[in-house]
């Protein structure tokens, strides 16, 4: 598993929740805080959180907030997805602390 969560979404089957796995030792109480109780439930034979498909795009969002990679799946199954990507954190979802730093300057200058 690398050091980056992975978002599983199902493209066979209408409504089948999405499955979030994230690195181990990764506390998810920040992330889970971040919506309605009830919207993560966890998978026990499958060791991940699932979530309604419709709130990938949010949860996305909010791991930008704590990681830089979200690895991408799509496909009827985990086991062989059809569709991998590493989508990289945008630079307006940066941490507040990181924009109040300003523009950086070449150290040229």
């Amino acid at each position: 598993m690398t050091a980056n969560p992975k978002v599983f979404i199902n493209t066979a089957q209408r409504g089948f929740p999405a499955h979030l796995h994230l690195p181990p030792g990764v506390d998810p109480s920040p992330i889970v805080a971040e919506f309605d109780p009830g919207t993560f439930t966890w998978n026990e034979r499958g060791q991940y959180a699932e979530f309604p498909t419709t709130l990938s795009q949010a949860v996305v969002a909010v791991l930008f907030k704590h990681f830089t990679y979200v690895d991408m799946q799509y496909g009827r199954s985990e086991a062989e997805p059809e569709a991998t990507t590493t989508v990289k954190r945008p630079a307006e979802a940066r941490p507040s602390t990181w924009r109040r730093m300003g523009p950086r300057i070449p150290a040229a200058l």
